[in-house]
């Protein structure tokens, strides 16, 4: 089952669930394998099965068809479309992913593009104009995660 969920300007995510999840992390495994050394490859498996052992996959696009109509509407920051809808959709994807936590889900942002995109657009007859951005699936964790270390905010915060 995949269902549209959400278009915001130029973000669009497809909520690929039941048969069609389980297809995306079968065609990324299969597309994956022989670009993978093989002292990897079981590393490789095991990572994508824990994807595919999920509940669903959430499928981040652009439509390029959006930014191409503001381009040819605002010519003098036309250059500029494409890095600022980049940007969206990085705070669209982070947007996303602090409500599914807020909700219980445990979420990981993946990118398997440019490698699976044709694939992704047979199986999920996505418009010509959609580009595939990242890959998010979800479900319950079942492992607790390993703190991070963060650098302090007088190392990335400049104050004059």
């Amino acid at each position: 089952m995949c269902h549209l969920l959400l278009i915001c300007k130029q973000c669009v995510i497809v909520l690929a669930k039941d048969k069609t999840h389980d297809e995306i992390w079968d065609i990324i495994l299969k597309k994956l394998l022989p670009l993978t050394e093989v002292n990897r490859q079981g590393a490789t498996k095991e990572k994508i099965a824990g994807f595919k052992n999920g509940q669903a996959t959430l499928l981040i696009y652009l439509d390029r068809s959006i930014i191409k109509d503001l381009e040819d509407k605002f010519p003098l920051y036309a250059e500029k479309f494409s890095d600022y809808a980049q940007q969206e959709v990085g705070m669209f994807q982070y947007v996303l992913w602090l409500g599914l936590v807020e909700k219980g889900f445990s979420a990981s942002l993946q990118h398997y593009n440019p490698v699976i995109d044709n694939e992704m657009a047979r199986l999920l007859a996505t418009p010509e104009t959609w580009q595939l951005v990242a890959q998010i699936p979800l479900g319950i964790a079942n492992e607790t995660l390993s703190p991070r270390s963060l650098k302090k905010l007088e190392e990335i915060l400049l104050t004059k």
